[in-house]
């Protein structure tokens, strides 16, 4: 393992102006984070689940359903817990659901802003937006749990809502 340590980030964080700013505490945080990287670099488990959300990240943005689909497993399990109405199953109701979605939204764009991994168990949070073809505006940021299998998505929990100031928009647009 190659671990980081401070004084190898400090010239690093100096041209980014970050230790005149930064206290002594965060950056001993910062050389944390940098061991923590480390250990999910030598870790093929991590490496291997952590492509997954990548990979679907990509395959948004790129608009590859057949990509996208691989993702999940074939006996996937989508649950939101906010709208239980939502809640669906299986990979072919993924294919479903994101086909249809590509067509209402030619140009969604993804970002994974965040991410963690452990061993079977990730945490995303996402922001995707784009413009519906009937000129309403998609942008919905949150989280998504995800629980893992074999690098593939088993099931999933989103927390995804869109932004109230395009859902406040959208009704003044309306009337």
């Amino acid at each position: 393992m190659t671990t980081k340590h401070l004084g190898e980030l400090r010239p690093a964080l100096t041209g980014l102006g970050i230790t005149s700013l930064a206290s002594p505490e965060a950056l001993i945080e910062i050389e944390a984070i940098a061991k923590i990287d480390d250990m999910q670099m030598n870790t093929t488990p991590t490496q291997s689940n952590l492509s997954v959300l990548l990979k679907m990240e990509a395959a948004i943005n790129a608009h590859d359903i057949d990509t996208f689909v691989n993702c999940f497993a074939h006996d996937f399990v989508g649950e939101h817990p906010v709208h239980p109405e939502r809640n669906f199953t299986g990979a072919a109701q993924v294919q479903k659901n994101w086909t249809a979605l590509f067509a209402q939204v030619p140009d969604i764009q993804a970002k994974l802003i965040t991410h963690t991994i452990a061993d079977e168990l990730g945490w995303s949070e996402w922001h995707w937006q784009g413009n519906h073809t009937n000129g309403t505006k998609l942008d919905m940021r949150g989280v998504v749990v995800v629980g893992l299998r074999e690098n593939t998505i088993a099931w999933a929990r989103l927390y995804m809502e869109q932004l109230a100031q395009v859902v406040q928009a959208d009704i003044l647009k309306a009337v």
